[in-house]
């Protein structure tokens, strides 16, 4: 059941994101897959097929010569994180970085809370309405993607939901942000991120109930 419950929050997480208006960033082609173009897909700022083409070829045994795999990232619990340190920093979201991550159509950086939230501000992001974890984003094209987003590590959320109740805002002292190139609408996003929700908030009352003492 907690293997479960754990899977199910990240996949919560990485589906999850609110979005409202038209287009924040321009559209630029990637071209050949580079650091700074990366650094451009973690903006949104490519097409969904060149993010589409830097999430493929950090999924896989051989990435881009300038991207080596973070064996021990911080976050060993959390389902589905690859992270990369790159061979030269590129600037993303203002922010000089040389690590970057993926879970599943998320491309994205890990910031300091306080600076993470100033980008939320920034880029009008809203919070996602969801009781299982912290997260917030805006659809660019709200009929289809993609999004901005910030999100909490789904790992500290699943440690909190096991103890009874969704983790404190103020416990992530972390928060992960980037782009979602999925096509989706923010209509049918919100839909499975309620379903999603409700199912994860079930299954941690259904631990809760089966505990000793309980």
């Amino acid at each position: 059941m907690r293997r479960l419950a754990r899977w199910m929050t990240a996949g919560l997480i990485t589906a999850c994101a609110l979005g409202a208006g038209g287009p924040l960033l321009a559209t630029v082609q990637a071209g050949p897959l580079t650091p700074e173009g990366l650094g451009q897909a973690i903006e949104c700022r490519a097409s969904p097929e060149d993010a589409a083409a830097y999430a493929e070829a950090l999924f896989v045994d051989h990435p881009p010569f300038w991207a080596t795999l973070v064996r021990h990232n911080g976050h060993e619990g959390m389902a589905g994180l690859w992270t990369y340190r790159l061979e030269h920093p590129v600037t993303v979201f203002g922010t000089s970085i040389d690590t970057i991550s993926l879970m599943d159509n998320w491309l994205v950086i890990e910031l300091p809370r306080a600076q993470a939230l100033a980008l939320v501000r920034q880029q009008k992001m809203e919070r996602v309405p969801v009781k299982a974890t912290e997260q917030y984003a805006r659809f660019l094209d709200p009929e289809r993607g993609p999004m901005l987003g910030v999100f909490a590590d789904t790992d500290r959320a699943m440690m909190a939901l096991a103890h009874g109740q969704p983790a404190q805002d103020e416990a992530n002292t972390t928060l992960f942000a980037g782009c979602n190139a999925l096509q989706v609408s923010r209509k049918d996003f919100l839909a499975g991120a309620a379903q999603a929700d409700a199912m994860v908030m079930q299954m941690t009352a259904m631990q809760m109930k089966a505990m000793p003492g309980k």
